[in-house]
């Protein structure tokens, strides 16, 4: 099988830079699609995505270009890539990184990605046998154990190994992608500015050879042995690691993150702005971060409307005609309060946690609440039923035949206003008085309680502490 080389997929470029650009931004220079560095290869999706499929894999992706995430949903559903769903791509996203999709079924691809040093060298002496020489990636060459071992899958690894072994499964030390992407080679490096290199290939398997059943049982093994015994491999924090030379750094001139987050961002009103069919997950996102910060819902509804008209494709238009689903976002059910994490580690080694605590909901209030929506002439049977019902599962009884609760029972009719017919068991309540009425009956409309949103009152009326943890 013929395939293309890999080293002559990307070229650097370098745009214009527009004349608004901050003097930090504009000293490293800052390219089209709101902030790749100037100066830096970019990736020619097309070219890649061509070679990797001649070569043989089935399953592609692109990849954002700063983020390595898959830019298409349901990536690995798909039905096999051709050229035709390539060129389509290309137009959408030209700079954009390849990703080879892992899914399980036998002849498609399974990565095994080396995080730690010794890895191959533990498994070697493990189960006394050599590795096996297979179709492989480098992430970073001055990085020797960085690599991308991929291999096909078979009938036994189907079996054996049914799903992704994830780095937290195994400490960290590698991830074994039987559900995912792996990174294309060609593609370049979001850290480095340099394009991931193939090392090694074996010709009668362009796409790696079939992954040994031992393989897998060390595979299957080691993940047990780390889910029953973590200690034998505690987590080491990762050192920073520092190129080799100075042909190993993109980017001469170091960034802090803030400016870093402003390039990644964009440049202002000439920056592209989030594509159609990217603006509701981003407004949900925005979303869930104001919540967790303690901002209240009226005022997140306003922001994610000026999100909306300054960074969205369609800018005012598509805020004004999506204006009732911004205010679903910003009031939805699954929006939590809570759980932000602010400042930096104290002197004794605590962070501080904000934490947003409801108040205690009394009797009286979940009385209150029940009694809003009543209509007029219910009797007292009737009231005592509803009442019941609203105080299931809050932890608090209500008892007609206790002097207490009744007196409790004739605070909350004169806080909203009831007036009585009567003082025995018989007696209807009425928002004004029946003996007014010619007909004896209450002419005015019930007034419904606002049971859809009695959960957001609560949510406002969160108090805020902050904690050490």
């Amino acid at each position: 099988m013929q395939y293309e080389s890999f080293t002559s997929t990307t070229t650097a470029v370098t745009p214009p830079i527009p004349p608004d650009t901050p003097a930090f931004a504009r000293s490293v220079g800052v390219g089209r699609y709101g902030g790749v560095p100037t100066g830096i290869a970019t990736n020619d999706f097309f070219s890649l995505a061509t070679a990797q499929l001649n070569r043989g894999f089935k399953y592609l992706t692109p990849l954002h270009p700063s983020t390595k995430k898959p830019a298409i949903r349901g990536y690995n559903k798909r039905a096999p890539t051709t050229h035709g769903d390539i060129s389509k791509w290309a137009e959408k996203f030209p700079d954009y990184g390849v990703g080879v999709v892992c899914r399980r079924g036998i002849g498609t691809s399974v990565v095994l990605d080396c995080d730690s040093e010794g890895l191959i060298e533990q498994i070697e002496s493990e189960t006394g046998r050599d590795f096996p020489k297979t179709y492989v990636v480098a992430s970073r060459l001055s990085v020797s154990y960085k690599r991308h071992q991929v291999f096909t899958q078979t009938e036994y690894s189907c079996k054996h190994l049914p799903r992704t072994i994830n780095a937290r499964d195994v400490q960290g030390r590698y991830d074994c992608k039987v559900n995912g992407q792996a990174v294309a080679a060609g593609t370049i490096h979001e850290k480095t500015g340099l394009p991931y290199t193939v090392v090694n290939e074996v010709p009668s398997f362009p796409i790696g050879i079939p992954i040994p059943d031992w393989l897998v049982d060390w595979l299957v093994m080691d993940k047990a042995r780390c889910k029953d015994e973590p200690w034998l491999y505690p987590r080491k924090k990762t050192a920073i690691e520092k190129p080799v030379n100075d042909s190993e750094s993109a980017v001469q001139i170091p960034l802090v993150s803030s400016e870093r987050r402003f390039i990644q961002h964009g440049l202002g009103p000439g920056h592209p702005k989030i594509p159609k069919g990217y603006r509701y997950d981003q407004l949900c996102s925005l979303a869930g971060t104001m919540i967790s910060r303690g901002i209240p819902r009226r005022g997140i509804e306003d922001a994610l409307y000026a999100f909306a008209e300054d960074e969205c494709e369609g800018l005012r238009t598509y805020a004004k005609e999506h204006k009732k689903e911004i205010h679903r976002i910003a009031y939805s059910n699954t929006l939590r309060f809570g759980g932000t994490w602010i400042g930096g580690k104290k002197d004794d080694g605590t962070i501080g946690k904000i934490v947003f605590e409801l108040q205690a909901v009394t009797r009286h209030q979940l009385l209150l609440e029940c009694a809003r929506g009543f209509p007029d002439g219910l009797s007292a049977k009737e009231r005592y039923e509803r009442f019941t019902k609203a105080l299931e599962g809050s932890g608090y009884t209500l008892d007609k035949q206790l002097a207490g609760d009744r007196e409790e029972i004739r605070r909350v009719r004169e806080e909203l206003g009831f007036l009585s017919d009567g003082h025995s068991r018989y007696a209807r309540w009425y928002r004004n008085d029946p003996c007014n009425d010619p007909k004896g009956v209450c002419n005015i409309n019930p007034v419904q309680g606002d049971i859809g949103y009695s959960h957001l009152r609560q949510e406002e009326a969160k108090k805020i502490s902050v904690c050490l943890t």
